[in-house]
């Protein structure tokens, strides 16, 4: 019930928030807005999460060190082509994940 509540609302997505930005190899860098569409913000750890991630982390799903978009936090600003590793292919953690949003919605 509790995962079906946070699926229907839907990830925090501060839209009009001013990100932090942190110095990475010389460059300023931060979050950006265009993230939101399946990695929400936290304003206050200054990170980004993967709600479906965070929401079915107590599944067997998450292997080869990809807590990271549900337990830490990602704030590699530099590297936004983490995102599209998280993701993978069609049999990553990320799909078996959105497998299961969807199995629970029916």
């Amino acid at each position: 019930m509790v995962r079906r509540a946070y699926i229907q609302r839907g990830p925090c997505q501060p839209r009009n928030h001013n990100f932090s930005q942190t110095k990475m190899l010389g460059v300023m860098r931060q979050f950006n807005p265009k993230w939101f569409y399946d990695y929400p913000n936290c304003v206050s750890s200054n990170a980004t999460f993967y709600l479906m991630c965070y929401l079915f982390k107590d599944e067997d799903v998450h292997q080869h060190g990809r807590y990271i978009f549900f337990a830490r936090g990602f704030r590699s600003w530099n590297k936004k082509d983490r995102f599209g590793i998280h993701v993978g292919g069609p049999n990553s953690d990320h799909y078996k994940v959105k497998k299961k949003r969807k199995d629970l919605m029916r």
